[in-house]
């Protein structure tokens, strides 16, 4: 590493990036360190290897870092940054991230702002979720669905449903976790109606359900008095999961 090796920073953020993918962090960061010189893509590299290994805190950190060395951000870097807070629960320094986007004015793009919905919808500040949700041109995927995981966590099932009927209006297609969010606040509060609308959904639409639907609609009939319902699903499904097992026992 020592031969003039490290001083190329294009195979400096390689083996950055090679050693954080093996789940070498240790090394990916010795290496980071040692480097005389660093880009852009080997921030991100590092930043994105430490919030995907769980270390949000330790993301943000390299994130103040990176700005405080001058280094210019792009849509990865404040992606990923925030995200972190989301993960954080941490709304202060998400927020101080959105402000200073704003102020620059940089264009917020539809990464961007995907991870401002999960981060505002996580922190319960779901008023500015949907504010920065209504302004996307484009709403990806991930927003609808950090939209409704939001509503879901505050217990809103009717919400929820809303934006659910709202995707299937403009028809953006609802992935198993869109169904499995708005399934699991149905269960929690015990809003059968709504449930079975969603288990209405998926029928008409051939979906196959993975253990979370499975799991949320046992719970949400057994809940609401519905033993019947919940024990044909379980008929339904392999028994060789334990958890259909638990669900059944403890219903």
């Amino acid at each position: 590493m020592k031969t003039g090796l490290m001083m190329d920073i294009v195979v400096g953020s390689s083996l950055v990036g090679m050693y954080a993918k093996c789940n070498a962090l240790e090394k990916a960061m010795w290496l980071f360190n040692d480097m005389p010189q660093k880009d852009v893509a080997c921030w991100n590299t590092v930043i994105s290897c430490y919030y995907q290994s769980g270390n949000f805190e330790e993301a943000l950190q390299y994130f103040s870092l990176m700005r405080k060395f001058e280094f210019e951000t792009d849509s990865v870097t404040i992606t990923t940054a925030i995200f972190s807070c989301a993960r954080l629960l941490d709304l202060n320094r998400g927020m101080e991230i959105h402000k200073e986007l704003i102020n620059s004015g940089s264009l917020l793009d539809s990464f961007v702002t995907s991870a401002l919905v999960e981060m505002y919808g996580r922190c319960d500040h779901l008023e500015k979720a949907l504010e920065v949700f209504e302004q996307m041109p484009k709403k990806t995927i991930v927003a609808w669905n950090s939209l409704i995981s939001g509503y879901g966590l505050r217990g809103d099932s009717i919400s929820c449903i809303q934006l659910l009927k709202r995707m299937n209006s403009e028809r953006v297609k609802p992935t198993l976790t869109t169904l499995s969010s708005s399934l699991m606040v149905c269960s929690r509060s015990a809003r059968l109606l709504e449930g079975k609308f969603v288990h209405g959904y998926i029928i008409r639409n051939r979906i196959q359900p993975d253990v979370f639907i499975n799991n949320s609609l046992m719970d949400l009939y057994f809940k609401c008095g519905r033993v019947g319902l919940a024990e044909n699903i379980f008929k339904l499904i392999p028994k060789s999961k334990v958890v259909y097992w638990n669900v059944m026992i403890s219903g």
